[in-house]
């Protein structure tokens, strides 16, 4: 099990990377501890969008774009088919484009217009407000590599039953599409980061970072075609080569969500994986796990770079959505523990160590990042 000095080492490492002292890093200490889910099997279904959609609230000024705010909460009234959970999640950002357009068809009330997002697992891909991710195809170069080779080995996967095989399959296919998907957010970051004028460094971390995804996803296309008994990889995904953040707040709000919070998470449930997966599969999913929480260190120290070239609106916003929460709630319900061995965390299980790595790690590191834009 991932104890508290991994959660501490964790913690210390993404203080760190924001370039924090030892003052800040032992203000920050928490006594928390980390504790110790098939569809037709001949063609994998694609994993579906997250859900969006749009709303427009009053403005004071109808003069020009600019008298929006750029980052506003969620309203009562938007997204009222997502649970409380899932809303506490939900990505929202100014639409100039839309707001224009709602404006010139009601000249005589002057509104915002904002588009809203559900959060996806892992680091999401975001195009055009909608986040994309590649079904499965029959193919084999994914599952060649030195990697896929040793995940395959490492499967265990002799004198497994069919139903069995169909719910690992259909788990690390999920686990792939995300895998996949991060590959291309990585690069679309660099183009943000490029755009900013960022110092090299992290284009170096951020290009590193693309690199590592590409063998987690080879990793996971090779379990999941081990389990299936076929060779699979993804399908095309059609990503338009262009930065998505126009300004350092921008990339501040859209790391923290998909970086800070979502790597961390990440690496957390890798951690736990690895603890009760078999030796083999064990090794790689530790591997993975270190990292993701690479990645989540390089987020924390893009997110604080962008927030030192100044950006109060998404500061704001970073403070009004961890006081809002994650949604990822605790639970004392048994974790099933039929599939751990096979890096499989029980729905439970993933819940409750969300939850501490959120409580133990991205609260405290939070509150030092929005110390350092005060």
């Amino acid at each position: 099990m991932f104890g508290s000095t991994n959660l501490a080492r964790a913690r210390r490492s993404y203080l760190l990377a924001m370039g924090l002292g030892a003052a800040t890093l032992a203000g920050c200490q928490q006594r928390e501890r980390w504790p110790e889910e098939k569809t037709d099997r001949p063609k994998p279904p694609p994993e579906p969008p997250c859900r969006n959609g749009e709303f427009c609230v009053p403005s004071a000024s109808s003069a020009e774009d600019t008298a929006c705010e750029t980052y506003v909460p969620l309203p009562a009234g938007a997204a009222a088919e997502l649970t409380p959970e899932k809303r506490r999640q939900v990505r929202v950002r100014f639409d100039g484009e839309l707001t224009a357009t709602h404006r010139a068809g009601d000249p005589g009330h002057a509104s915002c217009c904002y588009r809203w997002l559900e959060a996806c697992r892992g680091r999401p891909l975001l195009v055009d407000g909608e986040a994309l991710l590649a079904s499965a195809a029959p193919r084999g170069d994914w599952i060649q590599s030195r990697a896929a080779v040793a995940a395959r080995r490492a499967a265990g996967a002799d004198e497994i039953d069919e139903p069995t095989r169909a719910v690992l399959e259909r788990h690390w296919l999920r686990e792939a599409a995300h895998e996949h998907a991060s590959i291309a957010s990585f690069a679309l970051l660099a183009l943000d980061l490029v755009a900013l004028g960022a110092p090299p460094e992290l284009l170096r971390e951020v290009t590193n970072a693309a690199l590592d995804e590409i063998r987690h996803a080879e990793i996971a296309f090779a379990l999941a075609s081990t389990y299936g008994r076929r060779s699979l990889g993804p399908s095309p995904l059609a990503v338009p080569p262009r930065p998505r953040c126009a300004t350092p707040g921008d990339l501040a709000l859209d790391t923290y969500r998909s970086g800070c919070v979502a790597e961390t998470v990440a690496a957390a449930l890798a951690g736990e994986a690895a603890a009760g997966a078999s030796p083999l599969l064990a090794t790689i999913l530790r591997g993975i796990a270190a990292d993701e929480q690479r990645h989540a260190a390089l987020s924390w120290r893009v997110t604080a770079w962008a927030l030192r070239r100044g950006s109060a609106g998404a500061a704001r916003m970073i403070a009004h959505e961890s006081e809002l929460g994650f949604g990822f709630p605790a639970t004392t319900a048994a974790a099933e523990t039929s599939l751990v061995r096979f890096g499989v965390l029980a729905p439970t299980e993933r819940r409750r160590t969300a939850s501490r790595a959120i409580r133990s790690i991205v609260m405290p590191c939070t509150r030092a990042l929005l110390a350092l834009a005060a």
